[in-house]
């Protein structure tokens, strides 16, 4: 059977409702939560007292055939001596239809094709009592749960939940949650217990096609500054009966739009190949679904609450928010303001006493303030244990500026002010709507202020790319203040000020960057260093998308055939004293030369890892360029940054 992927999305809705197939044959091993944990559910079908098993750890007398993703789909088929059978997990994660996605509900479809004659035969699909609680440190962890029945208009639901619920009591990034009830609906449901386990459990009478489904109500969903929100469905008090009615209802018209999406998806994918078709069925579930869509009733703004996944758990992170953009950029830019607005509040707050943008907004679910780079142990700073397990955070944002509440040297300035810049022009770039940035206009001029002073040195600053150690004088870094000041000109153009001295600077550090590359041929990976070194210089991609022509073309073409010479078997460094690399970068600096044989070579290095590492994790991002096993490559799992996939569709654009 052909392997895709690391692993499968099966039921993905955000990032505490994230279900995986780590296996090609999903009917030899359980699902598991994205963390890695086992999530035991089942699917089977009966035909005259004869059990065949299509999901879980099955009894093998149903012998899979394929799996593939196609957009918000995963499609698995399977044959034996009685039927042919297509089971179709669906993640109605659609990205410009912000009731659809937030509808907390997925579905498991079934298509049979019979080759005898099948009497008595019934479908059934069940979960077991641990799909309702969080078992990463513990897989044998027993509690109480309460279970309900209850009866709809064309099916029947079963339910399961913690007697003792606990929202919002962990921002652990390595577990799950201890809070929602989960449902299981089919047109008849029961409740079982077997070996001290129960189960929720949904069957129906055998039909060539038909569906159940999966449902979760969190019940609360983030605390936001003190502010308890509910999940964007729930918003103006609908209720999860509502939501399981209403995919039940309109689940024939969601199937048919899942079919709809691909096929306008792939009319734009397919053009850069079969290997960019892969890389985006990859990414497209994983990075909408590790976000959680709600609304702040104070303000009324849509939020897309990013939960870093695999890489510390930070919520509204804006070096995370700044390679997933393309995507929603691309397909809805409404989603990406709503990753924005907690920066911008939180920098508001007394707390953030500093001339540059916050690195990111909280642990989530808790919107508690800027965690990272915190201190920890001080008179005045925020003392709370992070040992293994489960932990929740001390709220930062309701406190007074405290110089020591934070340590300067671990903050990332340049890397986030710059972010912020780009990101809100970006947006406003898409779809012309400017509100956001003549509301946070004073922040963003702040911050444009700080890149003025600060943009050309950048001294030794963090980066993004932080896990590879400090970085100074990066010329990556300076290229991205250099976008982001000729961004802030182009805004202030828009507020009637003048900006021609931030368009000026920008100018002036284009010249320093090019003259560099004029040195040596390529653009090494810092001021201070030869020509023998190199780096990704992902941050070019956005003059591109801009259309600005900061850079001229011959720097685009020296890195890119730098890139070429240094081509390793997944890909190309990151920089070149670290054997490791970033999918989403690699793809953005796909983007630098319109030379389909480069971008194709740069793709086919992406999917090969991905068929290749023995991790089977959601689509890693951070992975070593030439060994498939290495150790840190497990770290950075199902990480939104993916939707920097689709940054070539910007370019275009």
């Amino acid at each position: 059977m052909k392997r895709e992927f690391a692993a499968y999305p099966l039921f993905v809705k955000d990032p505490y409702f994230s279900l995986w197939a780590n296996t090609e044959t999903v009917n030899e091993s359980a699902p598991v939560f994205w963390v890695g944990n086992k999530k035991i559910l089942n699917g089977y079908i009966i035909v005259d007292g004869k059990r065949y098993d299509f999901l879980g750890e099955g009894n093998g007398n149903l012998r899979q055939t394929a799996i593939r993703t196609r957009g918000y789909e995963t499609i698995c088929s399977f044959t034996c001596e009685t039927f042919d059978l297509e089971i179709r997990f669906v993640s109605p994660l659609f990205i410009d239809d912000l009731e659809t996605l937030s509808c907390p509900v997925c579905y498991l479809v079934y298509n049979v094709s019979s080759k005898k004659e099948m009497k008595n035969a019934t479908v059934h699909f069940e979960a077991e009592e641990r799909v309702c609680y969080d078992t990463a440190f513990d897989a044998e962890r027993k509690e109480k749960t309460a279970t309900t029945l209850t009866k709809y208009k064309g099916f029947e639901c079963a339910s399961i939940g913690l007697l003792r619920q606990t929202p919002l009591s962990c921002c652990n990034d390595a577990c799950g949650t201890d809070s929602g009830y989960w449902y299981v609906s089919g047109q008849e449901c029961r409740i079982e217990e077997r070996a001290g386990r129960k189960f929720i459990c949904a069957q129906n009478k055998f039909t060539e096609h038909g569906f159940f489904m999966l449902g979760c109500d969190d019940i609360v969903s983030i605390n936001y500054f003190g502010r308890p929100l509910v999940g964007y469905w729930f918003y103006d008090g609908k209720t999860m009966s509502d939501a399981l009615q209403f995919a039940f209802d309109g689940a024939e018209s969601v199937f048919r739009r899942c079919n709809e999406y691909y096929e306008r998806y792939f009319a734009e994918w397919s053009a850069y190949g079969d290997d960019y078709v892969t890389i985006c069925n990859a990414a497209l579930v994983q990075t909408i679904g590790a976000h959680k869509l709600t609304r702040d009733y104070l303000t009324g703004d849509v939020l897309f609450l990013s939960h870093e996944c695999g890489s510390g758990a930070c919520t509204a992170t804006a070096d995370v928010s700044y390679p997933s953009a393309p995507l929603f950029l691309r397909y809805n830019p409404v989603l990406l303001r709503g990753m924005l607005y907690p920066i911008f509040e939180f920098a508001r707050k007394k707390v953030w006493s500093f001339p540059f943008a916050p690195h990111d907004a909280g642990l989530y679910p808790l919107v508690y303030g800027q965690q990272y780079a915190l201190r920890y142990g001080g008179k005045y700073s925020k003392n709370f244990s992070t040992e293994t397990g489960k932990f929740t955070v001390a709220k930062v944002y309701d406190s007074y500026a405290n110089a020591e509440y934070y340590d300067p040297e671990k903050q990332m300035p340049v890397e986030e002010s710059s972010n912020m810049l780009i990101l809100t022009y970006a947006a406003y770039r898409m779809d012309g709507d400017a509100t956001l940035i003549k509301k946070q206009f004073d922040l963003l001029t702040k911050w444009a202020d700080y890149l003025k002073e600060n943009g050309n040195a950048v001294e030794n600053q963090l980066t993004t790319d932080d896990f590879c150690g400090r970085k100074a004088n990066s010329i990556n870094l300076a290229v991205k203040a250099t976008i982001a000041l000729r961004a802030y000109a182009e805004m202030c153009a828009m507020n009637g000020f003048d900006g021609t001295v931030f368009k000026e600077k920008s100018d002036c550090l284009v010249s320093k960057i090019v003259s560099c590359g004029e040195k040596y041929g390529h653009l090494p990976a810092s001021f201070d260093t030869d020509g023998t070194t190199y780096s990704l210089k992902y941050n070019l991609a956005f003059d591109l998308f801009f259309g600005f022509h900061l850079f001229p073309d011959k720097i685009y073409r020296r890195e890119a055939d730098c890139y070429r010479n240094h081509m390793e078997k997944y890909g190309v460094r990151l920089y070149s004293d670290v054997n490791c690399t970033k999918s989403d970068w690699l793809i953005f600096v796909a983007c630098f030369i319109d030379d389909d044989t480069y971008r194709k070579e740069i793709f086919a290095a992406i999917v090969r890892y991905m068929q290749e590492t023995t991790h089977r994790v959601p689509f890693p991002d951070w992975y070593d360029t030439q060994l498939p096993d290495k150790d840190e490559t497990s770290l950075f799992r199902n990480r939104s940054v993916q939707g920097g996939a689709f940054m070539p569709l910007l370019v275009k654009k």
